[in-house]
């Protein structure tokens, strides 16, 4: 728990931290689907559109009406990032995107994230993968016992970051 301070923000927020959140092995993708979204608070009448979303971006097809549990690791995680990005966002923050799955799936999400990405107000990224740093963000920030060390564009942080690292 934080010690002290407080957090103000405008807007809703939305995480990729647990894809999974919410999600039961022994139920179907729809199912699946149905209970992933109205955890992530979606309104009924919004799960529709998620079950549309999901159909096409995921690709599972009859995938989806069986049990989570007869899923591959990388038919999981399309089902599961799919939900998790269907909802419009002011704030997104992630912890390390996804880098599961092969190439056609890894190119889709990534150009859905840059679409999510637009649309959202602002993006806290947490990651070690330059590449990704580079190709989501325009600031970075490091920090070192949870302070900021530096603030800069991402070039000069993730720079400022390796020349640093050993000491943070």
């Amino acid at each position: 728990m934080p010690t002290r301070g407080n957090i103000y923000k405008e807007g809703n927020t939305s995480t990729l931290f647990d894809l999974y959140l919410g999600m039961d092995d022994e139920a179907s993708g729809y199912e699946n689907i149905r209970i992933a979204s109205s955890v992530l608070g979606f309104k009924q009448k919004e799960i529709s559109h998620v079950v549309k979303d999901v159909e096409q971006f995921t690709e599972l097809g009859e995938a989806l009406y069986r049990p989570l549990r007869t899923y591959s690791a990388g038919m999981r995680v399309r089902l599961a990032f799919c939900i998790a990005t269907s909802i419009d966002t002011d704030i997104m923050l992630i912890d390390e995107i996804i880098g599961v799955g092969d190439n056609h799936f890894l190119e889709k999400a990534k150009q859905r994230m840059l679409n999510k990405v637009g649309q959202t107000k602002m993006l806290f990224l947490a990651s070690h993968a330059y590449f990704v740093l580079k190709d989501f963000c325009h600031k970075g920030l490091v920090f070192s016992k949870g302070k900021i060390v530096y603030e800069g564009n991402i070039d000069e942080a993730i720079d400022y970051y390796d020349r640093n690292k050993h000491v943070l």
